[in-house]
């Protein structure tokens, strides 16, 4: 720990960095010319000269134990504080370093792997000499995206932390610095020329791929950002790669969303039906709603009495049950559904029969909950005038090969078509549509692992070809919110998320000296999971981290339903996971597997 010298302001540098991001996971890890981004960029920071001291300030997730352990090798402070309130982490830090309120932090995110310490000197001299509360090269944006730079006082920290309230302030760690100009004294460093097109930041698969080529050319030796700037001015190419994502898209996004859901009241002041809610979706989607919002109640209905009596007991003191009720009912019943869904505002749809040979065996009972029920979701919704309702999919609905596959590609159709159903009535519909979740129940990381506890040496592996995609529970929790703040009527919903190989996962479980025994593709399974099919390539859009398929149909209005800053993909592309452009090999799977 640095104590403050008397009479001397002390800068320090927060680098934040973690594990996960939805886009791009363990990009802070990745590897350039041997040495991996965070080592390059707490490299070049070192060469600034006016700061005292860098500190990597991460999380106290599992899977950020990967940094703390990086950061042990290399003999650099690190602080692990609150993952999602950023602005919370800087404070705690700024306190367990005695700073004081005098001194300043220099903030640098951990996607900025060739940061230029010159320019950090730069800004740094410019905040002192001012006596500003807040210096940033960001705005206006005159350097390249990767070069950001923010210098606050400690005085400055401790009033947003107070007085910040939006998830956008305490995620971003400095919007409401920037938003109060009146209380805060803001100067900025310019360039000299507009470099603002040129982007130097890692988000995404093609930022890393970009940046890799500049650290080949330029080797082991220091370099600058003018030198940067010319040799991708020799090589446009290298720069189109990563071309079409805008600046601080992420930023934007967070405040979009909450600009969405303020204006449409979602969730607050809400009743909210959950179908299917006692399964593990259910119970970590009950947790997020009342972390985030205040709704007025919400109400699990499904057909298991002892699951509704477990979910209770896990959820005293956890929320405010006063708000909660359970409802015994099946969606079969339309006469209970209707009863349950009185003055419900949202009806999330996680209820179905989900196990292939369950289904496949029970194929009348697989259409009745599956496409009968859904049907009777609709129609109650419409008739009970409730405002939103979205409907969970599976990747087994896309060019369906099983009887539950089936079920699901027929009530995905229904929920797009219930818009044109709904007439005026103003029901949205939407779907949000993803895989087997990553250590769900059933699913092959639980089998696995419970094969190497029970001493067995040899995994079966259906197909050694075999691939899959990788979905966390928090992330599907995450895309059903997207989904409930801005669907208009008729969106299928999809994460773009890594793929991995059925191969590794069974080495990174039982290592690489377990024996494999591959022991034949089974009755109804596919040997890849497809979201996006070449058919609905031609009304698919990409924003960022999801893509939207829209609906093809000419009750369909564009211009109303049609949400901006979408890129259409190219026709004829597939998203596969075994086409995927973003994999895990063995080691990331083991590090995302703790966390689980």
């Amino acid at each position: 720990m640095i104590l403050n010298k008397e009479g001397e302001k002390m800068i320090f540098v927060f680098i934040q960095a973690r594990m996960g991001s939805s886009r791009f996971p363990g990009k802070v890890l990745k590897n350039y010319n041997g040495k991996s981004s965070l080592w390059h960029i707490v490299n070049r920071l070192s060469q600034a000269k006016k700061a005292d001291k860098t500190v990597v300030l991460t999380t106290y997730k599992e899977e950020d134990n990967a940094i703390v352990n990086f950061c042990n090798e290399n003999e650099i402070d690190c602080f692990r504080g609150n993952e999602l309130n950023v602005l919370d982490r800087y404070y705690d830090a700024a306190g367990y370093y005695q700073l004081k309120n005098e001194d300043s932090i220099v903030r640098i995110t951990a996607d900025c792997p060739v940061v230029d310490p010159n320019i950090v000197d730069l800004v740094i001299e410019k905040h002192l000499l001012t006596g500003a509360d807040y210096t940033s090269n960001t705005v206006p944006p005159t350097f390249p995206d990767g070069m950001d730079v923010e210098v606050f006082t400690v005085s400055a920290l401790k009033k947003a932390w107070n007085e910040s309230k939006m998830a956008s302030e305490k995620e971003h760690v400095t919007p409401y610095i920037r938003k109060n100009a009146h209380m805060f004294k803001i100067e900025q460093v310019t360039h000299g020329e507009d470099l603002s097109p040129y982007r130097l930041t890692v988000d995404e698969p093609e930022d890393y791929e970009t940046i890799k080529y500049i650290y080949e050319h330029f080797g082991d030796r220091k370099f600058y950002l003018d030198e940067v700037i010319a040799y991708l001015k020799e090589h446009p190419e290298i720069q189109n790669n990563n071309v079409k994502y805008s600046r601080n898209y992420k930023y934007f996004e967070t405040v979009q969303d909450e600009l969405r859901l303020e204006e449409a009241g979602v969730l607050d002041d809400s009743v909210i039906l959950i179908t299917g809610g006692t399964g593990s979706f259910g119970n970590k989607f009950v947790k997020r709603i009342f972390e985030q919002f205040k709704p007025k109640k919400v109400i699990i209905y499904s057909r298991d009495e002892y699951k509704q009596y477990e979910m209770k007991n896990r959820l005293v003191g956890v929320i405010d049950m006063a708000k909660i009720r359970f409802f015994i009912g099946d969606i079969r019943d339309k006469d209970r559904l209707f009863m349950a869904t009185r003055g419900v505002d949202y009806i999330i749809h996680a209820a179905a029969l989900k196990q292939v040979p369950a289904c496949e065996y029970n194929p009348f009972e697989a259409v009745k909950t599956n496409v009968i029920g859904a049907q009777n979701i609709i129609e109650v919704a419409i008739e009970r005038g409730v405002k939103k309702v979205i409907a969970l999919s599976t990747d087994k609905a896309v060019n369906p090969i099983n009887l539950y596959g089936g079920t699901k590609l027929v009530s995905d159709k229904l929920f797009v078509s219930a818009n044109a159903y709904a007439g005026g009535r103003g029901t949205v519909f939407a779907v949000v549509r993803y895989g087997n979740v990553a250590g769900s129940r059933g699913s092959v990381i639980p089998f696995f692992k419970k094969m190497m506890k029970q001493g067995i040496q040899t995994l079966p592996i259906t197909d050694y070809r075999m691939t899959r995609f990788w979905i966390t529970l928090e992330q599907g929790v995450d895309l059903v919110f997207r989904a409930l703040s801005e669907a208009k009527g008729g969106e299928i919903y999809i994460s773009k998320i890594p793929s991995f190989k059925i191969v590794d996962l069974a080495y990174a479980i039982g290592g690489n000296d377990i024996k494999l025994e591959e022991v034949g593709i089974r009755e109804g399974e596919k040997l890849h999971e497809v979201m996006v099919t070449r058919e609905d390539s031609r009304v698919t859009y990409e924003y960022g981290d999801h893509y939207i398929i829209y609906p093809d149909f000419e009750w369909w209005d564009y211009k109303k339903h049609f949400k901006e800053g979408g890129a259409p993909i190219s026709e004829g592309f597939e998203y596969s996971s075994d086409t995927n452009e973003y994999w895990l090999d063995k080691e990331e799977l083991k590090a995302r597997m703790q966390m689980l």
